[in-house]
């Protein structure tokens, strides 16, 4: 299987998260089979180390100091297109030309009372017209962990509301992430849990598909 990047975006306009990771197992595949040796183990050891990489991320908001009841909707779309333009698109661009392989987009679906969020959905997948873009259900990360501390049940058990659950979860899942793979994504001023979710969504695609939500 080749390289495939994902980029994926947690819609909002004062927390907007993006980031990008790729999923490269040639690599393992060929330690895996290559013929015993000295130096066998270690080869797997590295390529296990490479096969997940966090190249990017941040979390953003676009109109510091002011409320998000008063941006309309223009102005929230422009400067939707200015951040993919001028920080998202550069970013990906520099990492997917190191190793070249297939790009999927990946936007979380929107719920009807979150218009604001919802228009910044809609804008990003006109934005990535070009590309393969995927709508995934909200509920879709809480799927995922990766160790047996991870999984949503007992974040749900913890936090009294299930926003502070979810966040807490996809946190901590990028969290085990980037102990055992490493990354390349700075800290965030903002809190880390919008960009958890904008990664953790893609590994919910990655293993369950996009469901049926739509805009």
């Amino acid at each position: 299987m080749p390289a495939h990047y994902y980029l994926g975006f947690d819609c909002a306009t004062k927390t907007l998260a993006y980031g990008l990771i790729r999923l490269d197992f040639d690599g393992l595949a060929a330690a895996i089979e290559a013929p015993p040796s000295a130096g066998k183990n270690a080869a797997i050891a590295k390529a296990v180390s490479s096969s997940i990489a966090l190249l990017a991320g941040d979390v953003v908001d676009l109109f510091p100091g002011r409320a998000d009841k008063t941006i309309d909707v223009v102005s929230r779309v422009k400067a939707l297109a200015r951040y993919v333009n001028e920080t998202v698109r550069p970013a990906v661009a520099r990492e997917t030309a190191r190793v070249p392989g297939r790009f999927t987009v990946v936007v979380e679906f929107q719920m009807g009372p979150n218009a604001p969020a919802r228009a910044i959905a809609a804008a990003l997948i006109a934005l990535f017209h070009d590309a393969d873009v995927k709508v995934v259900p909200p509920s879709l990360k809480n799927k995922i962990w990766f160790c047996e501390e991870g999984k949503y049940c007992y974040f749900a058990e913890k936090y009294a509301t299930n926003y502070t659950a979810n966040k807490a979860h996809t946190k901590f899942n990028l969290e085990v992430l980037e102990k055992r793979f490493g990354t390349k994504i700075p800290k965030t001023s903002l809190c880390r849990g919008h960009l958890a979710d904008a990664i953790i969504q893609c590994f919910g695609y990655i293993k369950y598909g996009g469901g049926a939500a739509e805009l």
